[in-house]
């Protein structure tokens, strides 16, 4: 496991960003780097593995098949069928197709519809199967070739995926579901240059969608747009409220960004709905920003009370009380003491740190 794996949020620690040594002594600006990555290592590597569940691949929304070129009846009972699976009758709704499609093999409502089913049982080869025969039998077929997308997405063939949802777009231009999931696929493969385009569409679509939102803040931070980003992932945050991902991803982004005050807001609700080790750690983390030393220690002791072993916050125990007692001018043996217990507890669960290793033999802890 490498020492310091993660990105650090600031490049040269100052007095406006990064922590505050004492002058007193010994405290070289090589020491106040290394201070700086050994906390910033602990919120990248806790978010990161915290981010490790995206939206980026979500469950397809479920087209909506027209009922056009079918008799009365024909669409009547396929009205039918799509109420049976609203309300959770997928075999309902499948025995329904079924009978349309006895009387009539052609009908491309009722292959779509196959289609749904199919995607409700995760079936998605069958899926795929039944939505390219509706696409055959009506390319005009919306619903058919936004289903047809969805299935080849589920299934990872993403240049199909690609295909099918232009071809649905160029029926519906301005359908926010099929841009949002155009948008999804294209950062599944890597294009978030490609991805903006369709995401910003779907807001525009549909500016109400939190799930839009979020989606569009994660494309703005994977092409460097952060305060973009921060502007998304703020109003998707008022219109879905409590997403631990997303609060995460939020919070990620402003660190960033240094706008310290607005993480802290951010990770204290993070705690609020889901107090655990490693949203502690991030509180902790954004007060030592602050130099709310009180406030941070506090923080990183609440995340060890969680889970004694967390490393990360064991380090920012240590880099707090370190911090004190230099800004005592060294005349306070309890932090010092503190200090280089809460560092050896992290070398203990977490032996390959290099930095804390010399932090220790630097300073004599």
């Amino acid at each position: 496991m490498a020492d310091m794996p993660f990105p650090v949020i600031s490049p040269v620690p100052s007095m406006a960003s990064g922590p505050r040594l004492s002058t007193a002594g010994r405290t070289s600006c090589s020491t106040r780097w290394h201070l700086l990555c050994l906390l910033a290592v602990g919120l990248w590597s806790g978010g990161c593995r915290y981010l490790a569940k995206t939206d980026l691949n979500p469950a397809p929304l479920a087209p909506q098949i027209p009922l056009a070129s079918t008799d009365p009846s024909q669409a009547q009972r396929l009205s039918m069928a799509r109420m049976a699976m609203q309300s959770g009758d997928a075999n309902g709704a499948m025995e329904i197709y079924d009978s349309l499609l006895s009387q009539n093999p052609t009908l491309a409502a009722a292959h779509a519809g196959r289609g749904d089913v199919y995607m409700s049982r995760t079936k998605y080869q069958d899926a795929e199967t039944a939505y390219r025969r509706a696409a055959l039998l009506d390319p005009d077929d919306f619903g058919a070739q936004y289903g047809l997308s969805c299935a080849l997405q589920k299934m990872g063939d993403w240049k199909e995926a690609v295909i099918a949802c232009h071809r649905a777009l160029t029926l519906e231009p301005g359908n926010a579901a099929a841009n949002l999931n155009l948008a999804g696929i294209y950062m599944q493969t890597g294009q978030p240059d490609r991805a903006v385009t369709f995401a910003t569409e779907a807001v525009t679509l549909s500016p109400r969608d939190g799930t839009a939102r979020k989606r569009l803040g994660r494309i703005h931070e994977a092409l460097d747009e952060l305060w973009a980003a921060a502007d998304s992932y703020a109003v998707a945050a008022e219109l879905l409220g409590n997403d631990p991902d997303l609060l995460a991803w939020q919070l990620r982004v402003l660190a960033t960004l240094e706008r310290f005050e607005e993480a802290v807001e951010v990770a204290r609700e993070l705690v609020r709905i889901g107090p655990s080790a490693m949203s502690y750690e991030r509180l902790g983390w954004c007060y030592f920003q602050l130099r709310n030393y009180p406030a941070s220690l506090d923080a990183y002791q609440s995340a060890i009370a969680q889970d004694p072993r967390h490393w990360p916050s064991l380090n920012g125990v240590g880099a707090t009380s370190l911090n004190q007692w230099l800004l005592s001018g060294r005349q306070d043996p309890e932090t010092r003491s503190a200090a280089g217990d809460a560092f050896r507890s992290s070398l203990r669960w977490n032996p390959d740190q290099a930095t804390v290793r010399k932090i220790l033999l630097d300073y004599e802890l």
